[in-house]
């Protein structure tokens, strides 16, 4: 299902019985930068501040705390961003139940 158009849009519609749907577009591109950045930053700090940041993302468990890191998370979303982008038009997630739509595509 790969597509050779790159998806730029993240197109999140909400619509109640008898009101007027909300449709919210989010730039990818934007996305990507935002995290991107945000992964460069917490590498600065995770360097700076080893054991602070081990305690706020796992408190109970040390050892999994100091192996797993807050920046490694934002890789792995913006890998997986990179990925669904790959898909080109593709609807993902549609919930209709007669009083509520919700849809969210990729465009």
């Amino acid at each position: 299902m790969w597509s050779n158009r790159r998806s730029f849009f993240l197109l999140v519609h909400v619509k109640q019985k008898k009101k007027v749907g909300l449709v919210i577009p989010l730039a990818l591109p934007v996305l990507e930068v935002t995290l991107d950045s945000l992964r460069d930053s917490l590498e600065v700090w995770e360097s700076v501040f080893p054991q602070l940041f081990a305690k706020v993302l796992l408190k109970r468990s040390e050892k999994a705390g100091r192996k797993l890191r807050l920046s490694q998370l934002f890789t792995w979303c913006f890998l997986l961003l990179n990925e669904l982008r790959q898909y080109g038009t593709f609807e993902f997630v549609h919930f209709d139940d007669g009083k509520n739509l919700v849809s969210i595509r990729l465009w």
